[in-house]
């Protein structure tokens, strides 16, 4: 038995624990890269990778301070700005950050459309790389396009086409479009409601055996079967029979 999390970490990483296939993915993908939240140390953290073209300074620092704010929100964001550093194998690089993260944010604008579209530059690798994993995982929720210039017909990469995104356009950007992709990220996505009970039905008729339509009052499906409790021999009709349809038959009432 193991008494916190962190035992069962620490004995994971030192392969004290029997390694189960649900203890190997456990390990690989929360403890060896995994980051805890500092605040809460059960907590995990969602890794998110940010694909974006290096359009001009202020599009770079857009995306600096947008990454930065992820990360304050509790988001363990990787943006090569940070990671990268000279003498790194950028191809590497993009594919680890592309393979192991559980998200990608793909800020869309003109330029990223252009080179994705057309495979140019580290935006065209990263391009092949996602649309690989799409194609071999079918992960397609993993990968989220941020709009944050153009709109979506021209800046949003063909091969993210009928994908729903965040619009995230303006100098100040939407609040709730932020929160809502905040809100997908951690998880927190609103539910629907649990199914209730359909309605009582309003008030029906009951045919008889032999015929005849009796009204009665309003029944809940919950009061059980439906039974009958008196037939009104007073009331009992003889057939006619005159040829008419039913002429034939008796009438007989009933109460339930």
């Amino acid at each position: 038995m193991h008494g916190t999390l962190a035992e069962f970490k620490k004995d994971l990483v030192l392969n004290r624990v029997p390694m189960t296939d649900e203890n190997r993915e456990y390990k690989i993908l929360r403890v060896d890269r995994g980051r805890e939240m500092p605040d809460h140390p059960e907590r995990i953290a969602s890794k998110v990778f940010v694909s974006y073209s290096w359009d001009d300074e202020n599009h770079l620092k857009w995306v600096h301070d947008f990454t930065a704010r992820l990360c304050a929100d509790g988001i363990d964001a990787v943006l090569d700005q940070w990671q990268v550093m000279p003498g790194d194998q950028l191809p590497e690089f993009m594919e680890r950050a592309v393979r192991e993260n559980d998200f990608v944010l793909v800020v869309c604008t003109p330029r990223y459309k252009e080179r994705s579209d057309d495979r140019i530059g580290g935006v065209g690798y990263e391009g092949d790389i996602m649309t690989a994993e799409v194609l071999k995982e079918r992960r397609h929720r993993k990968f989220i396009p941020v709009l944050r210039m153009g709109d979506w017909n021209s800046a949003l990469p063909s091969w993210l086409s009928g994908k729903a995104g965040i619009n995230l356009r303006g100098t100040s950007y939407s609040e709730k479009e932020y929160k809502k992709l905040i809100g997908v990220l951690l998880g927190r996505v609103p539910q629907a409601p649990p199914l209730g009970r359909p309605p009582a039905r309003a008030g029906r008729s009951a045919t008889s055996s032999f015929g005849r339509a009796t009204s009665y009052e309003s029944i809940s499906r919950d009061e059980g079967p439906i039974k009958i409790t008196e037939v009104i021999a007073e009331e009992v009709t003889s057939p006619r029979n005159d040829g008419t349809p039913g002429s034939a038959l008796y009438a007989v009432p009933f109460r339930l």
